[in-house]
């Protein structure tokens, strides 16, 4: 009941917010509201599994006019469907680098994070690179568990401990012809285990920016754990500074590709896999035994 509600909550903002502008339009900068509200967001994750809610922002650092150094945090509460005793939260916090080059058509970024998750104080850094063009955007990104083995439970002789996993993913994303609102996304993904198998995996979504405060983004993964479908609504405090086009003004474009300004997507957040997947591992009697592969999410 708590998860429907942390859902139902999101959508009724969500719905709260899209009326109250719908007024906006490409001419309205949003000059009246902070430059760091129109850069966070809150947002509703949800899967067959899961419920994860999260509050992100990036926020300038410094910036010149051909480049930006920024920091980007994020404090997210995951919570299982059918229980409400496992639950966790989850910070990320990082910096990125971006700089346009080659006549302002290309935007290179690269950034660094580190992942925490409270419940077992698993620990994780990361490093990502970006290629961001006018109309395709090429990124990709690895992870390295910094914790080791902890305790998750230990009765009647069983020993059942978890760490956190390294791993790499990496995507190709473009617009929809005629429709430069949607943003379609494929790509790859590989989490290295020590006792379980390795998880490999491939992973598609599809994000459709409503407004200048609203996106609806839906996808799915495919591994040789699991397949899975999920969903996320995003909300900003804010009219995005780095969306350039929407359903509500750009539904249907003249061209089949128009170009983005690269210049607004200095400021668009880093895309990468905030959820920390992790590994168990069974002991009895001396005699240890793999139990599972846990969070693995495309997003």
């Amino acid at each position: 009941m708590k998860k429907r509600s942390l859902i139902l909550g999101t959508l009724f903002l969500a719905s709260a917010i899209i009326p109250s502008h719908s007024d906006y339009s490409a001419n309205d900068d949003g000059s009246s509201v902070p430059d760091w509200l129109k850069q966070t967001d809150i947002s509703t994750y949800f899967d067959e599994d899961k419920v994860v809610v999260s509050l992100e922002t990036l926020q300038v650092l410094h910036q010149g006019s051909q480049s930006i150094l920024f920091f980007q945090g994020r404090f997210s509460g995951n919570f299982d469907w059918e229980s409400s005793d496992n639950s966790d939260w989850t910070v990320n916090v990082g910096a990125g680098y971006r700089v346009l080059t080659n006549d302002d058509t290309l935007l290179i970024g690269v950034n660094a994070f580190y992942d925490y998750g409270h419940e077992y104080k698993h620990q994780r850094v990361g490093v990502g690179f970006e290629l961001i063009g006018s109309i395709m955007t090429a990124r990709a990104n690895g992870y390295l568990a910094v914790s080791d083995w902890r305790t998750v439970s230990n009765t009647a002789g069983v020993l059942i401990e978890e760490r956190a996993l390294s791993g790499i993913d990496g995507e190709l994303e473009t617009s929809v012809p005629y429709m430069p609102w949607l943003r379609l996304s494929a790509g790859g993904y590989f989490w290295d285990a020590d006792i379980n198998d390795d998880v490999y995996g491939a992973k598609a979504s599809l994000r459709a920016d409503l407004n200048a405060y609203a996106s609806l983004e839906i996808g799915g993964s495919l591994d040789n754990y699991d397949e899975k479908a999920w969903a996320k609504v995003v909300i900003s405090l804010g009219p995005r500074s780095d969306i350039q086009y929407t359903a509500q003004n750009d539904f249907i474009s003249d061209e089949a590709m128009p170009a983005r300004d690269l210049h607004k997507l200095m400021v668009a957040k880093v895309k990468r896999n905030n959820t920390i997947v992790t590994e168990r591992r069974s002991t009895t009697g001396g005699v240890t035994t793999a139990a599972g592969v846990f969070n693995i999410r495309a997003n």
